[in-house]
């Protein structure tokens, strides 16, 4: 516990796995720079040559936030196990393996954070284990592969962006329970009309395969100039013009548990005008389909 510093000489050519386990206090590795096997970063973490494999961050740094260098493809054995004061990871869109417990036992972990563009394959078992500080997991659509108890002693869940990511497979499997994660979302189909005329009417959708079950939905508009009409299920709202203007119209989709999953918004524009009414008023009146011409519009 009471080991500060450690120095690779050039000779090294192999570090065992778990090498400095529970070394609490270490704040720095350092690794000569003509060692042809390893290297370190200026926090002192330790990898290998190319920065590929990061193989052990120092437990003792200090540091309560880390960014894990997009050179690394995977995070290996235990790599951060037992890092009591670390609160936040980043871990880049080039990471496609993190090893077996590479989390594990950090309990001051709050947060794990993906690339919208990860390209993580697997995570092999006991990476999150105990990470009581944890309250979910996003697991990158991109995985295919997930270890075993990967959150045993926690009370995170798994989520994901997706429906349809492997994660609800091996959550519906394991008995971990899966969440879509919070905003994550965007729910609206957008509608390829966005000026509306008195007297008409246009539903905007949402995309409900992306809702999980026992989800619920709210629609707001920024103004009056329609009138709203929302379906029992929320998934569909009805406008129509009431005067003259844009409004923007905002859903939000919660999961059963009340949390955000996601939130859209849709600009419309209302054109109920006193010669846009009264064209509606000789359609509905008249059956006609067609608006009046330019000359009627004078008269009017």
């Amino acid at each position: 516990y009471g080991l500060k510093s450690v120095t690779i000489g050039k000779s090294v050519k192999t570090i065992g796995n778990n090498a400095f386990y529970i070394c609490t206090g270490l704040t720095n590795i350092t690794v000569d720079k003509s060692n042809q096997y390893y290297s370190n970063d200026d926090y002192g973490v330790l990898f290998n040559k190319d920065k590929t494999v990061l193989i052990q961050y120092p437990l003792g740094n200090g540091r309560v936030e880390y960014v894990v260098p997009n050179s690394v493809t995977n995070i290996g054995d235990y790599a951060f196990c037992n890092c009591d004061g670390l609160t936040s990871v980043t871990i880049p869109d080039s990471v496609t393996n993190i090893s077996i417990g590479a989390f594990s036992e950090c309990i001051g972990l709050t947060s794990v954070t993906f690339g919208e563009k990860s390209r993580l394959l697997s995570i092999e078992g006991y990476a999150f284990y105990n990470c009581t500080g944890l309250q979910y997991v996003h697991i990158p659509v991109s995985v295919t592969t997930i270890g075993s108890e990967i959150l045993k002693e926690t009370t995170a869940y798994i989520c994901c962006a997706s429906q349809n990511c492997y994660a609800k497979t091996y959550a519906d499997i394991e008995g971990y329970e899966f969440r879509l994660c919070k905003g994550h979302i965007s729910i609206i189909i957008k509608p390829t009309q966005t000026t509306i005329k008195y007297g008409e009417a246009i539903i905007l959708h949402i995309n409900s395969l992306k809702l999980p079950e026992g989800s619920y939905v709210e629609w707001t508009a920024d103004n009056g100039n329609f009138d709203m009409s929302v379906s029992a299920d929320g998934t569909t709202c009805k406008i129509s013009p009431k005067s003259n203007g844009k409004t923007v119209f905002t859903v939000t989709a919660y999961d059963k548990y009340g949390d955000l999953i996601g939130s859209d918004t849709q600009e419309m524009t209302a054109k109920a005008g006193f010669f846009d009414k009264i064209v509606a008023f000789f359609k509905k009146i008249f059956g006609l389909t067609k608006t009046f011409p330019e000359a009627f519009k004078g008269i009017l």
